[in-house]
């Protein structure tokens, strides 16, 4: 058999151990302060660009142009 135990709550003002849950010490009448737990906010999402690679580097020869030979016409 397990025993639950609850923890008393001290007033802030007189010190006085409070039965579990009181929202007003049973001695001198100020509110207790109730234990809340302050929880930080999560940090932001950095989201990091997205970075592309580079396109390859892709050789293109150079376009000539294209000459015709034609024989020299001698006229006589």
């Amino acid at each position: 058999m397990s025993i639950v135990t609850m923890s008393y709550v001290r007033c802030p003002v007189c010190g006085y151990l409070n039965a579990p849950g009181s929202i007003y010490c049973s001695a001198c009448g100020s509110r207790l302060i109730p234990l809340v737990r302050v929880v930080p906010p999560p940090p932001p999402v950095v989201v990091s660009p997205v970075v592309y690679a580079p396109p390859p580097v892709v050789y293109v020869p150079p376009v000539y142009p294209v000459y015709v030979w034609s024989p020299a016409v001698v006229y006589i």
